[in-house]
């Protein structure tokens, strides 16, 4: 799905006119993203079953990640796939409880309400 730069235009101006910072919705990753074409709408227009897959990914694979370099590299700490599983997948539903909280705190508009 292509997202056109003008409802990504259009959801910033609606965070920013709610109070968010703009390093909550816009940063210097999703910036670099941006540049070579990769536009993701922000976490606060997903509904909570999308930000629980989105975010326990992008958590999994910061934690093989992280795996790679202590296990391998360093070999300094063992991190367990069990705890770092469990970890992952209870902050993973704390944050998309916490995007949908916010959403609807702060009446945040459907992502296909925004101009195309």
């Amino acid at each position: 799905m292509m997202i056109s730069k003008k409802r990504i235009s259009a959801a910033y101006e609606e965070l920013n006119r709610k109070g968010f910072k703009e390093v909550t919705y816009n940063s210097y990753v999703t910036k670099k993203l941006d540049r070579i074409g990769l536009r993701f709408k922000p976490y606060y227009y997903n509904n909570f079953i999308e930000n629980f897959i989105h975010l326990t990914f992008s958590a999994l694979c910061a934690y093989l990640i992280l795996k790679l370099i202590f296990d391998f590299w360093l070999n300094i700490i063992s991190l367990s796939f069990v705890s770092g599983g469990i970890a992952l997948i209870v902050s993973s539903l704390g944050n998309a409880v916490y995007f949908s909280y916010l959403r609807s705190k702060h009446n945040i508009s459907k992502w296909d309400d925004l101009p195309k």
